[in-house]
């Protein structure tokens, strides 16, 4: 399926007719969270018009189903995403490897209803920033770094509109990888993947308060397996993830931990006996976005876990080319 800007002009201009009316008279165009902002989806692909060896970043809004298309102003002929979503659907955080003028930093910001695309300084001034994550509340923004070798990942946490750095003394542990973070709706907790002397598998998933300052435990979510790819809702409540422990469907299954009970969800029919990767939760915690190699690999399923049902997202999926890195915005 070849892009089409007939239907991208109509697909944003739906968008930014729904966002529009909560714009923000401050600096930075971000809204508040409006009663029922849209379900949206981003998500990373590779799929033409993008250049080969690229890789754009693509919305679809669930409740008016239309072909995935590209904002304005937003790709490039180099690497887009990972992305993330605020709740309401305005902003956008997501890596790129295109470089401004006068800076190397790697992570952009971009208002869907303006279309209005900028970098901010203070986050950016740290090397190879990956896997950005906005807060709910679009005020915060995360995203790892790295500080010598391959391995050596810390997580930063920036705050928007000061764009300045938030100190976390006791967010990373030292000669360990700490990596993909992921944000609740005020920013008050991190969830991220962990890789250390401290794991209890090959990958663990830690939770962290910002205003504690310290972790917070998570008993009976982490295996003696790699438990990665962790978000979480607006409330802190529920926490997704993906894992390869034994006992699952499939290669790799994904999972919604609920905090309160200290258990996991019940997802029928979400997961295959193929691999099942990257789920994100949406802010409510009604829906999750995921992964699936099940049709072949790399198209994105949303399923209800309140109905415990898939969701179809006609148009959403390119028959011949992989979806990635997907993100949801809120209910």
């Amino acid at each position: 399926m070849r892009f089409s800007t007939a239907r991208c002009g109509i697909a944003l201009f739906g968008l930014a007719m729904a966002l529009l009316p909560a714009c923000s008279s401050e600096r930075l165009p971000v809204a508040p969270l409006s009663p029922r902002p849209p379900l949206i989806l981003a998500f990373a692909s590779d799929r033409p018009p993008s250049p080969p060896f690229s890789r754009d970043v693509y919305l679809y809004d669930v409740e008016n189903p239309a072909p995935s298309f590209m904002p304005p102003n937003l790709d490039s002929p180099n690497l887009d995403g990972p992305c993330s979503l605020s709740a309401n659907g305005r902003l956008l955080a997501f890596f790129s490897d295109r470089f401004f003028i006068g800076t190397q930093g790697t992570l952009f910001l971009y208002d869907i209803a303006t279309g209005h695309l900028w970098q901010p300084k203070g986050v950016n001034r740290l090397f190879n920033l990956q896997n950005p994550s906005l807060s709910g509340d679009g005020r915060f923004v995360a995203a790892q770094y790295q500080l010598g070798g391959a391995f050596s990942l810390l997580i930063a946490l920036s705050e928007i509109e000061a764009d300045t750095l938030i100190h976390v003394p006791n967010l990373n542990e030292p000669n360990a990888t700490n990596f993909d973070p992921y944000l609740n709706g005020d920013g008050s907790l991190i969830v991220f993947a962990y890789d250390g002397a401290r794991s209890m598998g090959g990958f663990d998933i830690r939770l962290y308060s910002v205003p504690g300052d310290s972790l917070i435990p998570l008993p009976g979510l982490n295996s003696s397996n790699n438990d990665l790819s962790p978000s979480i809702t607006a409330d802190g409540r529920l926490i997704a993830f993906q894992s390869s422990r034994p006992g699952g469907v499939g290669i790799i299954d994904v999972y919604v931990y609920d905090r309160v009970t200290g258990s996991m969800l019940p997802l029928p029919g979400a997961n295959t006996e193929w691999a099942e990767y990257s789920p994100v939760i949406s802010p409510d915690g009604r829906y999750l976005v995921y992964v699936t190699d099940a049709t072949g690999g790399g198209d994105l399923r949303l399923y209800d876990i309140r109905d415990h049902q898939l969701v179809p997202i006609p148009g959403c999926n390119d028959p011949y080319y992989a979806e990635n890195y997907p993100a949801i915005s809120g209910r």
